[in-house]
């Protein structure tokens, strides 16, 4: 009876190897399953092997683990030869946006194809006095040079390459070892193209297998496949040396046990997809035994066979665009969920892609509404003296709690005297009246915050629609033909404010645009010697200074190239140091936050290739960036005015709203489990402060009419992907918990339907939540918990960066199948997973990392 060594059999296709090897009892004598630790489901299988299985550590990367497991092999055989080795251990990762950007491909040939000739060439003398001397190197159909283009639509170059070059490795032992009667062979046990004579469709037919790489959508189960291989290994001759050959499975056309060319033909055309076209998505077929096949295609639909659409002309649909992005990224390789997860993740996707398009109609249908007066509303020729006077008279110190703005109190005093004294007309006329208008517009959300009188409110609500209707009339008297002026910029901010506090955030990204540009042609972004500025000075910096936050925040959102200008300095520096609002530390982070936003655009923008490094150096480089911030917040909100904590509190929300933005970029680059965890980590921290803002609307500045006026600054002006980061976690984990975080805030939500771009934002969260519920219909009542699917054995330390370095190298961060990754010996194979997109247990494992949780969650009222 033949004895057989299998590498990388902790798990997936080497650990069903190992059982139905095992399970031979008339043909095979001893299963020895080798790798570098032996998992709980190997230890299982040889538990219930009656000694027919042995295992052996060996870690391929190593040469003296190779060494150490090939004395430990010939003691175990005990002058027997060994008759088959198969090679299953390897590596795989994926690239997004590009071979260029491929910057694992040392690695993975290291593990794929060196590993494995280390192997083999270890184990050479104790094949040769074996009976059967096969050794059997597992493959992939995606290293065909012949079916390259078909297989076009896999962003996984380094594996395939790194497995068309074990291909290559197989074919020189053979040649270079068949007249000593070995038999090498390579094997595709998974991913195969049905052949498209055998199909009518004209997109190309894949299957593949359901191990941990595979995923549970694959057409094959781990043990059809396995079954399949040992087949093909057991009946294996002299024909089969030197060839690549695809598996046999009964009723699939696909897997019929041919042959698979993996050379490229004379005068073939390796047809490349043309600038625009999508690559041709993987679809199954599976056949009845006769040729006819069976489609699945209710099983789910890739994200290919969705394209984004682009972002509306007037913004609105940016939301579900973000949607898209995030779910799409997870639908890219959603593994170890159920099919059911799975078709809620699918139907998520197909939402999104619907309102994507309604709202595209609707935004034309219903557009500049916004400009339309309202008759029922008297508005004044001019703003009346008496507000003038009360605008005037705010003190000038700490005690002073509106909002700052770019119009500072002496040019404020500057055009209300010109108004007053009836001199100023025309288009400058129009120009002061939007500055004063929005600025008592700013001046009675703070007054909201100390009336309790409900007949006051009233008339702060009415006089607030009045101030509007004058600004807006004003705003239509704007000329983009005149020249530019400094009160041109100044209005021009003032109406891009106007647009946010009404919720009209693509009219305020306009406005401010052309500030942006009056800006440039007038040189203001060229700034000199900051300290030694005049007042002139001061009074043109605060315009930059605020149209360079409004454009990098609202750029970023919309994903539309910055109006604004690079600058030679920080704009952080153009702020006023004798301001004494105590709003002053909270404008500074605001602004160092946009800056970063600029630079984070700037890297998810780019036209061209950019490489693997660079983009992971530069998410490195804007997160640190924004932990230097973290203790300015901390220690800012201590010393704030009771009367504004929560305003730090919606800092938060926009704080960890960026930061999952940072991460998510470096995910789409390159995966690492403690990136993922700090992606839901701070998704969680953003939603949290979120819904203690709607728990607690009384402290923040504004009115409830038509919504709370604080989502203007935060649930508009920041990306939604908390949201979305959270829902898909919740579908691959199921934790209560973050349903019920979400379900509260929609529920808060849920009051405010008048406004259409927030009744668009509720009608996605709704829907989204909706698809959740049948996930959680059963479940025992008041269940809490977040379950812990898989356990990461990350090392104890209160120091994110340690933490990372020691977790996973972050320049790869990858992990196959049989094996974890041989440069971390600490974290166990089964706890990894080999791939970049991996949905539930990495971006969405739900324990936080070291560093996050110490932080305070009593500011929130969350410590029970």
């Amino acid at each position: 009876m033949s004895t057989v060594l299998i590498t990388g059999s902790s798990r997936g296709l080497g650990l069903e190897l190992v059982a139905q090897l095992a399970s031979r009892t008339t043909e095979i004598g001893l299963v020895i399953a080798t790798a570098r630790k032996c998992s709980a489901a190997l230890s299982e299988v040889i538990a219930h092997a009656s000694g027919r299985v042995l295992f052996v550590s060996l870690d391929v990367s190593n040469l003296e683990s190779i060494t150490r497991s090939v004395e430990q092999v010939n003691s175990a055989l005990d002058q027997r030869s060994l008759d088959i080795l198969i090679n299953c251990a390897g590596v795989h990762s994926e690239t997004r946006g590009g071979v260029a950007l491929m910057s694992d491909l040392e690695y993975q040939l290291s593990v794929n194809v060196t590993g494995a000739h280390n192997v083999i060439r270890s184990y050479l003398p104790l094949i040769e006095g074996g009976e059967a001397k096969k050794i059997v190197n597992i493959s992939t159909a995606y290293a065909s040079m012949t079916r390259a283009a078909e297989v076009s639509y896999a962003p996984c170059p380094a594996y395939k390459i790194s497995k068309a070059a074990l291909n290559a490795l197989t074919v020189q032992y053979a040649t270079s070892y068949q007249d000593a009667g070995f038999i090498f062979l390579a094997v595709n046990p998974g991913v195969n193209i049905l052949p498209k004579e055998l199909t009518k469709l004209l997109l190309t037919i894949a299957q593949w297998l359901q191990t941990d790489m595979g995923g549970a959508d694959a057409d094959l189960t781990v043990e059809e496949g396995a079954k399949a291989v040992v087949d093909l290994v057991m009946s294996a001759d002299q024909e089969c040396n030197g060839r690549f050959k695809n598996i046999h499975v009964p009723g699939w056309a696909g897997y019929a046990g041919q042959e698979i060319p993996w050379e490229v033909r004379r005068n073939q055309v390796l047809h490349t997809h043309g600038e625009g076209e999508e690559p041709p998505p993987p679809r199954r077929q599976r056949t009845d035994g006769h040729g006819h096949g069976h489609g699945h295609g209710q099983w789910g639909i890739t994200p290919e066979s969705n394209p984004t659409p682009g972002t509306d002309a007037d913004g609105s649909n940016y939301h579900v665009i973000q949607a898209k992005s995030v779910i799409e990224l997870e639908l890219g390789d959603c593994r170890h969920i159920s099919k059911e997860q799975q078709s809620i993740l699918n139907s998520a996707l197909q939402l999104v892609s619907q309102l994507a398009v309604k709202e595209s109609v609707e935004s034309k249908e219903h557009g500049g509404d916004i400009l339309v007066e309202d008759p029922a509303v008297t508005i004044p020729e001019s703003p009346p003296p008496e507000l003038l006077f009360l605008l005037l008279r705010t003190p000038s110190d700490a005690s002073d709690i509106r909002w700052p703005d770019h119009i500072s109190n002496k040019t404020f005093e500057r055009m209300a005297t010109e108004l007053i004294k009836g001199g100023c007309r025309g288009r400058l006329f129009h120009q002061y009246c939007v500055c004063i208008y929005v600025k008592a517009i700013c001046y009675l959300y703070q007054l909201s915050r100390v009336a309790v009188n409900a007949t006051v409110m009233s008339q702060l609500s009415q006089s607030r629609k009045v101030y509007t209707a004058a600004a807006l009339r004003s705003i239509k008297e704007f000329n983009v033909l005149t020249p530019p002026s400094l009160p041109a910029i100044q209005s021009l901010m003032s109406g891009a404010l106007l647009m946010q506090h009404l919720g009209e955030i693509n009219q305020c990204w306009i406005l401010n645009s052309y500030a942006a540009r009056q800006i440039a042609a007038l040189g203001y972004q060229k700034v000199g010697n900051v300290p030694s500025r005049s007042e002139a000075d001061q009074e043109i910096h605060s315009a930059v200074y605020w149209c360079y936050y409004i454009d990098r925040t609202l750029s970023a959102l919309l994903l539309r190239s910055p109006s604004f200008p690079d600058m030679n300095v920080s704009p952080t520096e153009l702020i006023s140091t004798d301001t004494l609002s105590p709003y002053g530390p909270l404008i500074r982070i605001l602004l160092d936050a946009a800056q970063i936003q600029g630079r984070l655009l700037a890297l998810q923008s780019q036209d061209t290739p950019i490489s693997h490094h660079h983009v992971l150096d530069d998410c490195r480089l804007l997160r640190e960036k924004m932990e230097d911030i973290y203790p300015c917040l901390q220690s800012s909100r201590n010393s704030s005015p009771e009367s504004i904590q929560q305003d730090w509190i919606a800092a938060d929300f926009c704080y960890y709203a960026i930061m999952v933005e940072i991460h998510r970029t470096r995910l789409r680059c390159s995966f690492t489990p403690l990136v993922h965890k700090e992606c839901l980590a701070c998704a969680r921290r953003s939603l949290e402060a979120f819904r203690f803002l709607l728990q607690h609307q009384g402290g923040m500045p504004g009115f409830d009419d038509p919504y709370p006026t604080f989502l203007t600054w935060t649930l508009f002006l920041y990306p939604l992907t908390p949201f979305f980061v959270l829902f898909c976690h919740i579908i691959g984990s199921l934790d209560q918990d973050d349903f019920n975080l979400t379900r509260d805030i929609i529920k808060s939500l849920s009051r405010f339907k008048k406004h259409p771009h927030l009744d668009k934002v509720l009608r996605l969260l709704t829907s989204l939540e909706q698809l959740c519920e049948p996930l959680f219909h059963g479940r025992e009542e008041g269940a809490s918990g977040r379950p812990l699917p898989v356990t990461l054995s990350m090392p104890e330390t209160n120091n994110t960066n340690e933490a990372l370095a020691c977790a996973v190298n972050p320049m790869t961060g990858e992990f196959g199948n049989g094996d974890a990754d041989p440069r971390n010996p600490d974290m166990a194979p089964v706890e990894l997973g080999p791939s970049a997109d991996w949905l539930t247990w990495q971006m969405f494992d739900s324990q936080l990392p070291s560093g996050w949780s110490n932080v305070d969650l009593g500011l929130y009222g969350l410590n029970g």
